[in-house]
């Protein structure tokens, strides 16, 4: 018969230090379609996976924040804040569908930077079908590049299939960071008078009424941290409410 007594009194396992931590900016109450993601991510990274996500609290979320860039900015500090210094936090918006594997996707595509360039990645994203144009739209990804003048531009060239890529910004729907990235932007934006609170997203008009997620690839490119993204997974689905006032080309939107 076994003895409990010196079950209980053996030394504890230490505890395994959670990788990633997901962060969902939310309007309300969370879609089904998300929440549904987020429970098969969770499941698949303790099943199938390497463990990366720390499994009782693997998501963290803003309800009501007011502007999505406030909500951002919360959950960086929170998961700053967090006493067990997970390394990433994972953006994930409450709009889009995730695969299962995604966590692992992402740090495979880290594992693959790190393997062929001998530095440490402290960024990887994954492209996101989005609306774009507001007199004739179209549906395109959310990767850009940028002009001479600073300007980000969408990137015209087709996505390379199932790689990993280098690129000067992109939406922030689907985003993991490193926690050394968030705290060496916060370094910067004091150094420069912009204080280090609620620093990392802001909306702002200039120069193109860019958004809080460009805001944020801006204080990467000025942080000296380059933005990758993997293509492992495809472009993620976004789903948005439409309303069409007229003739639609045929397969122009899919609903």
């Amino acid at each position: 018969m076994p003895n409990l007594k010196q079950r209980a009194t053996a030394p504890a396992r230490p505890r395994k230090t959670p990788r990633v931590v997901i962060a969902c900016p939310t309007r309300g109450q969370m879609p089904s379609h998300t929440a549904r993601s987020l429970f098969g991510i969770a499941v698949w990274d303790g099943l199938h996976g390497s463990g990366y996500l720390q499994h009782r609290t693997p998501a963290k979320w803003i309800v009501g924040a007011s502007l999505v860039s406030n909500a951002r900015n919360k959950l960086v500090e929170m998961f700053l804040d967090n006493e067990d210094k997970p390394e990433w936090l994972l953006f994930l918006d409450d709009d889009q569908i995730y695969p299962e594997h995604l966590v692992e996707s992402l740090m495979m595509g880290v594992q693959s930077v790190e393997g062929e360039t001998g530095v440490k990645c402290l960024t990887m994203s994954v492209p996101v079908w989005r609306f774009f144009g507001e007199t004739d739209p179209a549906v395109t990804h959310n990767v850009f590049d940028i002009d001479d003048a600073g300007r980000f531009k969408i990137h015209e060239d087709p996505l390379p299939e199932n790689t990993v890529v280098q690129v000067a910004a992109i939406g922030a729907g689907c985003l993991m960071v490193h926690r050394e990235a968030l705290e060496r932007i916060r370094e910067v934006s004091a150094e420069h008078g912009f204080g280090n609170q609620s620093c990392w997203f802001r909306h702002v008009a200039w120069p193109n009424n860019e958004g809080e997620d460009l805001y944020f690839c801006r204080m990467l490119i000025g942080s000296q941290i380059p933005l990758f993204m993997t293509t492992s997974v495809g472009v993620l689905e976004h789903v948005k409410q439409v309303r069409l006032t007229g003739e639609a080309e045929a397969g122009r939107f899919t609903i």
